[in-house]
């Protein structure tokens, strides 16, 4: 049907805006010096306004414009998301009639000029400000590059994301990550996607798989302040920090997660010095979409509230802006605030039934969480940040001092460090909270 639809939205741009160049030829222009053209009516109005409106729903519906005054549901922006293809070949449709009219008729031509122009002028604003086109995936793709590289390209202060999947580490810068929200790879075998969102500054990475076939994920919107991206194979509408497909006919399926460090260059690279990373060119293609990203944090700076709408309001425990880590174990979620991480740098937990452990790391700036078999407490020695039971030493990145080749603590899957308090609180409804002033059970 989609095919269909999108062939016949396609013969009649071609036909309209043919015609319209026909209409300017010399012999036309002659002919309406001898016939002068009929007055337009209430028809070609109604056919202009119809070809006009379906593209401003489809142009500012999933845009910041909208999301800075009301907060959509996922189920909302699904049924949006799927009529974009309608919307655009009922305009399309429109604006043959429009040409139809004008041809068998010979009215003026005002309606489909006007229409013309404010369709094109609305499709070169969906590049900045409509989603599912500012963020469409670039075919250039990305490179893998070495840590010396990486070196060269960053700066030791400069923001990145990383992952450790199955020996193999890989980082992130956010400056390339941020632009498309979104990129494919493999680490350590395994197909992943890492995704930040620049609005809640959260950053997940989900294995790149459904049903056995990689994701089909694009950017649809920001609702609520946090990223969320519809997914083809699995004709589904998933926000990021649910981490589970929320709105279609698979609504409920939990995808797999992987836990990103946030951290700064310098960090990553000392806990990781055989770390590769990621490179991508932005291209000039970008430099708007850029400019509008840089626009947008320049007016987020300014307020201590989100930038957008978000339904249901603010958790008012903490500031809405502060970053915390949080942490979600079989639906059970806890959220902790870097001073009470600073004050407690190892803490053992029972989240969701399950024994974890919480490891933070002052100096470098970086929190992790990991299934707890053994005993922990606070112990610096070098890099090692904690101390089990038999006296071993351990990192934050749940390496063992002594040996960095043996087996690690095995990460909870979806724990995410520095998230704004609004975005973890609105998708967390109920989080517990970790502060030094909130008081927080071992067994959350």
């Amino acid at each position: 049907m989609i095919p269909l639809l999108e062939a016949g939205v396609t013969l009649a741009t071609t036909r309209g805006f043919d015609y319209l160049m026909k209409q300017g030829s010399k012999a036309q222009q002659a002919k309406h010096l001898l016939m002068p053209p009929k007055a337009e009516g209430k028809a070609e109005l109604a056919l202009a306004a119809l070809a006009i409106a379906p593209q401003l729903v489809n142009v500012f519906g999933p845009s910041p414009v909208v999301e800075r005054f009301w907060a959509m549901s996922l189920d909302q922006l699904y049924w949006l998301y799927k009529a974009r293809p309608y919307l655009e070949g009922l305009s399309m449709a429109a604006l043959a009639g429009l040409a139809y009219r004008q041809r068998t008729l010979k009215t003026g031509g005002k309606a489909m000029q006007v229409a013309t122009q404010a369709i094109m002028a609305l499709r070169f604003g969906a590049q900045m400000v409509s989603a599912p086109t500012a963020f469409a995936a670039d075919a250039a793709g990305h490179l893998v590059v070495t840590s010396r590289e990486l070196g060269r390209l960053l700066k030791p202060d400069d923001l990145v994301l990383g992952l450790y999947l199955n020996g193999e580490a890989r980082c992130y810068p956010l400056e390339v990550l941020k632009r498309p929200h979104l990129l494919h790879d493999s680490v350590g075998g395994i197909p992943v996607v890492p995704t930040y969102c620049e609005h809640s500054h959260a950053a997940v990475a989900y294995r790149d798989e459904w049903r056995g076939e990689r994701l089909e994920l694009n950017v649809a919107a920001s609702p609520n302040g946090n990223v969320a991206f519809y997914e083809g194979k699995s004709d589904g509408m998933i926000h990021q920090l649910e981490g589970a497909i929320g709105a279609g006919p698979n609504a409920g399926a939990i995808l797999q997660t992987f836990p990103l460090a946030f951290t700064t260059w310098q960090a990553w690279r000392t806990l990781h010095p055989d770390t590769t990373g990621i490179w991508f060119e932005q291209g000039p293609a970008g430099g708007a979409v850029v400019a509008m990203m840089k626009g947008l944090e320049a007016l987020d700076q300014r307020g201590r509230q989100p930038l957008f709408k978000v339904r249901g309001g603010v958790d008012p425990r903490l500031p809405a802006k502060e970053p915390v880590f949080g942490i979600r174990v079989k639906g059970r979620a806890l959220a902790f605030t870097r001073e009470h991480l600073r004050a407690n740098p190892v803490q053992e937990l029972e989240l969701g039934g399950e024994p974890v452990v919480v490891l933070y790391d002052e100096q470098l700036d970086v929190a992790a969480c990991y299934a707890r078999t053994l005993g922990f407490k606070a112990a610096r020695h070098g890099l090692a940040v904690a101390e089990d039971t038999s006296g071993r030493l351990w990192q934050v990145s749940g390496v063992p001092s002594d040996d960095r080749d043996a087996d690690r603590l095995r990460p909870v899957a979806f724990a995410i460090d520095k998230v704004r308090w609004y975005a973890w609180s609105h998708f967390n409804p109920g989080t517990a909270l970790a502060a030094p002033t909130k008081a927080v059970s071992v067994r959350a």
